[in-house]
This record gives C-alpha cells, sequence and structure tokens, in this order.
C-alpha cells in the first residue's frame, strides 16, 4: 500500500512514509479490527448463553 498510492500536484508529490503504513497496517488496523470482533463475539456468546 504504501507503494502503490502516491498524488501528483504540479511539481509536489504526496505518498505516505513507510514507517506510517507499517504502523498502520501492523498494529493500529489489528487492534481497531480485533476490539470490534471482541466486543461483537462478546455481545454474540452472551446472547446465546441466556
Amino acid at each position: 500500500g504504501a507503494f502503490l498510492f502516491r498524488f501528483t500536484v504540479g511539481d509536489g508529490a504526496v505518498a505516505p512514509t513507510l514507517v506510517t503504513a507499517v504502523l498502520l497496517a501492523g498494529a493500529v488496523y489489528p487492534a481497531v479490527f480485533g476490539s470490534i470482533g471482541g466486543t461483537i463475539g462478546a455481545a454474540a456468546s452472551s446472547t446465546r448463553a441466556e
């Protein structure tokens, strides 16, 4: 993803840095989606127990 996205406007270009891309893909996304999945799983299992 870090190498695929680059936007050029005139003489300037904007692209994510490798460190930011690795941090997002390796830590932030799994933490966010894991917590969402855990919450949904806990809610689903508590409804089945009743």
